[in-house]
């Protein structure tokens, strides 16, 4: 990388850390089935979060203070929520579990996906293979979901993301 190149965080590389958070040590072959990502996506996510301080120096353990802190203060400010139109996709923020049945509102939010059985406003996600997450790896879609709920949310649905998270980073069921 260039000398007077500042290196940043992908939106993939929060996927990559919530993983494992979830499942430590994680081989790069392992993220990469897991996340619908290539080797080297995974490969380079670990190296831009070991540099961030997200991960533990030289390991693929997530420095859970730190994560926690970046997930819920500073996630939905590095990735802002970009809404689009009305779509059919699969669930997610308050309008996806353990949500949706704690909130009742008219506003379903999805991430757009032919393979989608909900209709509603569709909100960009942090990386394309998120939409498959809710079949294949529903622990991580839950949890990439409250992460949406912080971007996108409102004070009540985001306040509870928050606890959610914070159990979940921590190691917590």
């Amino acid at each position: 990388m260039p000398l007077d190149q500042q290196p940043s965080l992908r939106p993939a590389d929060v996927v990559v850390a919530l993983s494992l958070a979830l499942v430590p040590e994680q081989s790069y072959g392992e993220l990469s089935q897991r996340l619908h990502l290539s080797r080297a996506a995974a490969h380079g996510g670990v190296k831009r979060l070991q540099a961030a301080t997200l991960l533990l120096p030289g390991s693929r353990l997530a420095n859970r203070p730190s994560l926690r802190e970046f997930l819920l203060f500073g996630v939905r400010y590095a990735f802002y929520a970009v809404p689009g139109p009305i779509t059919r996709g699969v669930a997610t923020a308050h309008s996806a579990p353990p949500l949706r049945d704690e909130f009742s509102t008219n506003d379903v939010v999805v991430w757009p996906s032919p393979e989608g059985q909900t209709r509603g406003q569709s909100l960009v996600p942090l990386y394309p293979g998120a939409p498959l997450l809710s079949r294949t790896d529903p622990e991580l879609y839950v949890l990439l979901a409250m992460i949406d709920t912080l971007r996108i949310g409102q004070a009540r649905e985001r306040d509870r993301a928050r606890e959610w998270i914070t159990r979940r980073v921590a190691g917590e069921p």
